[in-house]
């Protein structure tokens, strides 16, 4: 891949940074449904990181730049991440599989993830809505 010159590197252990992508992608939620999303967002990524270390799950480097912001893609804006992209093209939000994952996960470690159920809450509100 590097010879293509895509950047990447060989890992022992993959499950860590698919755990640390899992806990980036929960923030997807609130950035498609919420006007201010950013202070749900991080809450939602802290909730999930608190969750998975509960459960004994092992956490890779975070993936995440330095603060949550939507970059542009060759000087272009990008419209959000996968969830608001789902949201804007009419599509089924993934948000009731996603930060519902955490939510189960919580129950099973004994915990409650008030964020991401009211993340899940709110995804299911919104695809209850006509032309949703």
């Amino acid at each position: 891949m590097t010879a293509g010159g895509l950047p990447c590197r060989v890992v022992e252990h993959l499950a860590p940074l698919k755990n640390e992508k899992f806990i980036g992608n929960l923030a997807g939620a609130a950035q498609a449904l919420l006007e201010d999303w950013v202070p749900t967002a991080e809450a939602a990524i802290a909730e999930g990181r608190a969750v998975l270390e509960a459960a004994g799950m092992e956490i890779g480097p975070s993936l995440m730049p330095e603060g949550l912001s939507l970059g542009q893609i060759d000087g272009k804006g990008r419209p959000g991440g996968s969830t608001r992209q789902s949201r804007l093209s009419g599509r089924s939000l993934e948000t009731p599989f996603l930060n519902g994952e955490l939510v189960e996960l919580a129950r099973r470690v004994g915990l409650r993830a008030p964020v991401n159920e009211q993340l899940v809450a709110l995804a299911r509100a919104y695809e209850a809505e006509p032309g949703a």
